[in-house]
C-alpha cells in the first residue's frame, strides 16, 4: 500500500510539471501571441516580460495628460508639469544633480547649468521648452557637491576618489566647436566647507589644521588667496553675504545650543556674537546681511523665525519650515520664497530630516518678511503623482523663475512665478 501512495504521489507530479511546460511553450494558453521565458516563479506569478540586457530601450517621447508633460518609458522617468494658476511648476531632470546655476542665453533668455551628479557631465537647460544640451562631456563619476560662478563659466566639482579622500576641483569650461572641455586644477584635499559669496564671484573654503580652522578666500579662477579667519572652532559654517560679512553659526542639532556670529569681511575685526543658546539653530542670512531666518527647534517639533541685525528683534513667522527650505528674492529684498511641509510629525530636528529619517511633502508659499503676509503659490496637498522636499533654492536675476532640488531624488526643478 504504502508503494503504490509512493507512486501516485510521482505520477502525479511529473503530471504537474509537463503541464506547466506545455503551457509555457504554447504561451499559456493564450491565441498564439508568443511570449518570452520568464523564468518558473516569474511565470507562475508575473505576466512581466523580462528585457534582455543587450535591447534597446524604445526612445524617448513626449506625453501630455491632464496637465502633466511626460518623458520615456519607465514610471521613474516622467518629468512632471503642472500650472497652478500663473504659476508654472516643471520638472527639468530625471537624473540627480550635484549643483546648478540660474544664467541666462546669449539671447538674454532664462536659462540654468547644473552638474548630472552620477557622470559630472554639465548640462543647459531651457525651463520654457524643457529642452537640454550637453555643455561637456568629461566624465568624473559621483559627484556630490557643484558650486557656480554667476556667469556659469567656472564650477568647482567635489566628490571622493577611491581612497575616501574629499577632491576638490576648481573648472574652468572651455568653449569649443561641438562640446565644451574644462580644465582647472585641484584644491587642497579633504576640505570640509566650500561655498561662495553671494554674487558668485570669490570662493571661500575651510582647511584644518591642528589647533585651528582658517577660513580661506580667493577669486574663481584661484588667484589671490588669502585668509580671512582663524577658528579654533573646527564645526562651523560660513555665509558671505554683499555687505561685506561674513556670518557663521555651529552645525545644528536639537540636541546642542548653536550661535551666530557676525565679520567684517576685511579681517582683523573681532566676531560679533548675535545670537546664542538656541537649539537646533539653522540660518539663511539674506544677501544684504541685515536679516536672518532661522530655525529653532523645541520638543519634537520647530519653528521658522526672522531675526533683524538692525533692532535685534525676533519674531516668529505664522508658516513652519526649515530656513535650507528658502531662497530670497535678488528684485525685493522683502520676498523669500520656501517650502513648507504639509504636516510635521514629531521628531528630532533638524537632525532627523538631514540623516534621511524624515522627508517633507512641501507646498510653495511666498512670503513677505516686512509683514509676515504669506502667499500660497503651490499648493501640492491633493497631488498623488509626486511630493518635493524642497532644498537649494534659488531665484533667477530677473525674479522670473524660482529653481530647487528635490531632496527625496536630487531632480532639479523650476516654478515659474507669473509675475
Amino acid at each position: 500500500m504504502k508503494k503504490i501512495l509512493i507512486i501516485f504521489i510521482i505520477t502525479l507530479i511529473l503530471g504537474i510539471l509537463g503541464w506547466f511546460f506545455l503551457i509555457q511553450r504554447d504561451g499559456g494558453g493564450s491565441s498564439g501571441d508568443s511570449q518570452e521565458n520568464v523564468g518558473f516563479f516569474g511565470g507562475l506569478f508575473s505576466d512581466d516580460s523580462v528585457l534582455g540586457l543587450d535591447e534597446e530601450r524604445p526612445p524617448l517621447t513626449f506625453e501630455n495628460e491632464g496637465g502633466f508633460v511626460g518623458f520615456g518609458f519607465d514610471d521613474n522617468l516622467v518629468l512632471k508639469r503642472r500650472q497652478f494658476g500663473e504659476s508654472v511648476l516643471q520638472q527639468l531632470t530625471t537624473t540627480p544633480v550635484a549643483g546648478f546655476v540660474a544664467t541666462t542665453t546669449s539671447d538674454g533668455a532664462p536659462s540654468v547649468r547644473f552638474v548630472e551628479r552620477i557622470t559630472g557631465n554639465i548640462y543647459q537647460v531651457d525651463p520654457e521648452k524643457i529642452e537640454s544640451v550637453r555643455v561637456t562631456n568629461t566624465t568624473i563619476p559621483g559627484v556630490y557637491e557643484a558650486i557656480w560662478n554667476k556667469n556659469a563659466t567656472r564650477v568647482v566639482l567635489r566628490y571622493l576618489d577611491e581612497n575616501d579622500v574629499i577632491k576638490t576641483f576648481n573648472a574652468h569650461i572651455v568653449s569649443g566647436t561641438s562640446v565644451s572641455t574644462i580644465d582647472g586644477r585641484f584644491l587642497p584635499d579633504d576640505i570640509d566647507f566650500f561655498t561662495t559669496d553671494d554674487v558668485g564671484e570669490n570662493i571661500f573654503y575651510t582647511i584644518r589644521g591642528d589647533r585651528e580652522t582658517l577660513l580661506k578666500k580667493s577669486s574663481f579662477n584661484g588667484s589671490g588667496v588669502e585668509t580671512v579667519y582663524r577658528s579654533f572652532l573646527h564645526e562651523l559654517l560660513y555665509e558671505i553675504t554683499n555687505s561685506g560679512k561674513i556670518f557663521f553659526t555651529t552645525k545644528a542639532s536639537g540636541l546642542v545650543a548653536g550661535l551666530v556670529y557676525s565679520l567684517e569681511e576685511g579681517g582683523g575685526a573681532v566676531p560679533e556674537k548675535l545670537l546664542d543658546g538656541i537649539l537646533g539653530l539653522t540660518v539663511n542670512t539674506s544677501p544684504y546681511g541685515d536679516r536672518i531666518l532661522l530655525s529653532k527647534s523645541t520638543s519634537g517639533d520647530f519653528g521658522l523665525f526672522l531675526f533683524e541685525l538692525k533692532t535685534r528683534d525676533m519674531r516668529l513667522f505664522s508658516v513652519k519650515t526649515l530656513p535650507e527650505k528658502c531662497g530670497w528674492s535678488p528684485v525685493n529684498r522683502n520676498i523669500v520664497y520656501c517650502g513648507v511641509p504639509f504636516v510635521v510629525s514629531e521628531d528630532l530636528y533638524p537632525d532627523s530630516w538631514y540623516q534621511g529619517k524624515i522627508s517633507f511633502s512641501d507646498s510653495i508659499w511666498e512670503i513677505d518678511v516686512s509683514r509676515d503676509v504669506t502667499r500660497l503659490l503651490v499648493d501640492l496637498r491633493q497631488e498623488r503623482d509626486f511630493t518635493i522636499d524642497m532644498v537649494n533654492l534659488a531665484v533667477s536675476e530677473s525674479g522670473e523663475y524660482l529653481f530647487f532640488i528635490n531632496k527625496r531624488d536630487s531632480s532639479l526643478w523650476s516654478l515659474r512665478l507669473g509675475k
